[in-house]
């Protein structure tokens, strides 16, 4: 199993000029979507393991954030952006992240909590991004929906988080654990 840097990479470069994905705004290709998620992650100016909270609509966006976050060898924070300013205020307490990446419609949900950066104006910085993530180190904090309590955090790993979609809908797709795309 290759790495997510690893997948966007080979991607990029077998079908770089293909949709990698599609929202209600935009078409983004796969080399656009390698290109865009190195330069947020040297953008990110994180430190290896830094939380970076994400709170973003659904769309491209969300996408190249939480992979560029990966490709940072940050932990990616996924914050609903269905929550109210007190769920969010908790879900930052209790997470405690390093930076925030959000939109200007988030922003006034935004009490208190770490430095907030807003995806549309990072920029590309210095460094390459590190693309040295481990599959089996932390990459995403995931709250749980909370129904017996007050949501809780879940760490997931990249081999986790592309082991299930593999296994649940390889099958039907007609993909074995040989296969390399």
């Amino acid at each position: 199993m290759k790495a997510v840097a690893e997948l966007l990479a080979d991607n990029a470069g077998r079908r770089g000029d293909r949709p990698a994905y599609t929202d209600d705004r935009r078409t983004v290709t796969w080399a656009e979507l390698e290109d865009r998620t190195a330069r947020l992650a040297s953008g990110l100016n994180v430190d290896r393991g830094a939380r970076v909270a994400i709170l973003l609509d659904d769309g491209a966006g969300v996408v190249e954030a939480v992979l560029a976050t990966t490709r940072a060898a940050a932990v990616g924070v996924l914050l609903s952006p269905h929550s109210t300013a007190a769920e969010l205020e908790h879900l930052l307490e209790d997470s405690a992240p390093d930076l925030l990446i959000t939109s200007e419609r988030h922003l006034p949900k935004i009490t208190n909590g770490p430095p907030v950066v807003l995806l549309d104006e990072i920029e590309a910085g210095e460094r390459q991004p590190r693309d040295d993530l481990g599959l089996d180190e932390p990459a995403w904090l995931i709250y749980t929906s909370g129904t017996t309590g007050a949501p809780k955090a879940a760490v997931s790993t990249q081999r986790a988080a592309l082991w299930s979609p593999f296994e649940c809908y390889g099958g039907m797709l007609g993909l074995s654990d040989q296969d390399d795309e």
